[in-house]
């Protein structure tokens, strides 16, 4: 649904305009009803501070006032100021605890119609009738809304189209006619309304992860591509179950029929992160390994063919990371997709010994691939050497992005996590090592081996242990702080003992925005689990036989910024 604000100091409508193209009206307010408003809301006085933005649409409230009102991100809210004068706004939660009285801030344009300096008072009340249903219009009123948006110039038409719920909706209405498109498809949009959505709305809030769709897709974890070369085993390669949000399924949809078609060859994937993909020739890597690689947005079908590179010597993860969007005040959001794609190898010793080249304890090589400069560059890698000794080379390990950093397990038996950040690490050749939890893990061979696992949940780093005992499942979920410090740690979230009638379980995939879930693999079916509910919930099966869950099955997690990544060197 896209509303369409018309403001004013005597009164104000709300419009919708739904997908069968009729529009409703909601009257929030008018001028005959101020008087009493105002009585009834004294309570909601707000000292005024001014805020250095450009945008005269949008206010920030303490989120305390938002909740007294009842008013969510991007409601409208009714401000009083001198001398009866009244604006409408778009209300936006800050947090206000660094406050020594809640405060409203405001631009000074909206400070100049209310007639009030900083230091001075308003008054902020919900929209009387705000929750009054809506109406068809008449054929009159259609008429004469269309008149306006046909009129009406492009800076007002685009500030509407900014308030559009979500990305889904802009791409919908681009359609409408040729000039919604242009101003839709203009950078300077697409900046503003990563803006509004994503950096104005309330970070601190779990909310802002909860909006956010989402969709995971269980894949099996070939890494050798042995079943590459006929016709009926491209299918072996596609994802065999996915799982994903309710806001997600309309715009994103089935994934597992069509899959990947779009590109110009067939390709299993390796490595996600946000909405992008990374993917590669099935074909060619049975023979050559992954030199054949591309980046894609499954939802814009945009698409970037990698330059062909070599496979780092006895590959054994992939990687891709995308750079956090940056905001100023005067540009606004970023709309360029500044990323790296790594593929990560063994490292082996300058000197033979026996004439045979040795591994590295601590080393790893890796080829880099820059979005800036479109090329790959090789590095090797080094982290501190870990205390515990020996330890062989994982064989094939998991990547994890989060903070602009990739995650992995390293060892056999586990020693730790690996932590290399591809903006800044490949400069000092050297790259951060995280210490295991010291509070409730069990370190035993048979504890670890294919039950630790690695995920990010809210935008966090979370490192869970999933063990068999001779009556129970132990369960253990820890998370990562002061990630960016020279000594972060390991806080724990849960130790639980689970029942389940089968002989294996094994955690797949942590819930993305939520906490309190994650997919587990319980015999051969997928099961979404609640943790303080203890709920199992079946929402996938594995097609075949089970041996080792750690190496039979990957999990890529997509989720959805407010706008879709834009590749820029696109090939579709």
């Amino acid at each position: 649904i896209m509303y369409v604000g018309i403001l004013n100091c005597q009164s104000t409508a709300v419009l919708l305009y739904n997908s069968s193209s009729q529009i409703s009206e909601i009257t929030m307010c008018s001028g005959s009803s101020s008087r009493r408003g105002r009585k009834k809301k004294a309570s909601n006085r707000l000292c005024v501070d001014q805020v250095m933005s450009d945008d005269d649409s949008v206010v920030l409230l303490p989120l305390e006032t938002m909740q007294r009102l009842h008013l969510s991100h991007a409601d409208p809210v009714w401000i009083k100021g001198k001398k009866g004068r009244q604006s409408f706004s778009i209300a936006i939660a800050y947090d206000d605890t660094c406050d020594i009285e809640p405060k409203i801030r405001l631009n000074k344009v909206v400070m100049n119609e209310l007639v009030v300096n900083i230091g001075g008072f308003v008054s902020v009340h919900r929209p009387l009738h705000a929750e009054k249903r809506e109406r068809i219009l008449s054929k009159d009123d259609n008429l004469k809304l269309s008149e306006f948006l046909n009129n009406v110039s492009d800076g007002i038409l685009s500030e509407i189209l900014l308030r559009l719920p979500n990305s889904l909706s802009s791409l919908q209405y681009s359609s409408v006619c040729k000039r919604w498109y242009s101003i839709i498809s203009d950078f300077a949009f697409i900046r503003n309304f990563i803006h509004i959505h994503d950096h104005l709305g309330p970070r601190f809030s779990d909310n802002y992860y909860d909006s956010r769709p989402f969709k995971l897709l269980f894949v099996r974890f070939d890494r050798g591509f042995y079943y590459a070369g006929e016709e009926d085993d491209y299918k072996y390669f596609r994802p065999f179950s996915q799982v994903f949000s309710e806001k997600s399924e309309v715009p994103h949809g089935e994934m597992l029929a069509s899959c990947f078609d779009f590109l110009p060859c067939h390709v299993t994937i390796l490595a996600s992160f946000d909405d992008l993909v990374m993917a590669t020739n099935v074909d060619r890597a049975f023979v050559e390994g992954a030199r054949e690689n591309y980046i894609c947005n499954p939802l814009t079908k945009q698409w970037l063919a990698l330059p062909e590179v070599v496979p780092p010597f006895n590959i054994s993860g992939y990687g891709l990371i995308r750079e956090p969007i940056s905001c100023n005040k005067q540009l606004g959001c970023t709309t360029n997709a500044r990323f790296r794609v790594v593929l990560i190898g063994s490292a082996l010793s300058d000197s033979d010994f026996d004439n045979v080249r040795h591994f590295m304890d601590n080393e790893f090589v890796t080829q880099v691939f820059c979005s800036e400069t479109g090329q790959w560059s090789e590095y090797v890698i080094s982290h501190p050497l870990p205390q515990v000794w020996p330890y062989m080379r994982k064989r094939e390990i998991v990547v994890v992005a989060s903070n602009g950093t990739l995650y992995w397990i390293e060892g056999s038996p586990i020693i730790g996590i690996v932590a290399f950040d591809p903006f800044n690490d490949t400069c000092t050749k050297q790259c951060g090592f995280i210490r295991l939890p010291i509070i409730c893990f069990k370190s035993t061979f048979w504890s670890t081996e294919g039950k630790v696992c690695l995920g990010v949940v809210n935008g966090r780093l979370r490192l869970s242990q999933l063990y068999e005992t001779q009556t129970y499942f132990a369960f253990k979920v820890w998370e990562l702080k002061n990630h960016d410090s020279e000594f972060p740690s390991w806080v724990l979230v849960y130790n639980l003992k689970l029942n389940s009638s089968e002989r294996t379980m094994y955690l797949l995939s942590f819930h993305p925005n939520n906490a309190n879930v994650v997919f587990l693999l319980c015999g051969n079916d997928i099961c979404r689990y609640e943790i303080y509910e203890k709920k199992y919930e079946k929402v996938g099966e594995y097609p075949d036989k089970v041996n080792d869950p750690s190496y039979d099955i990957s999990t890529l997690t997509l989720v959805y910024p407010s706008w879709p990544t834009v590749l820029a060197l696109s090939s579709s």
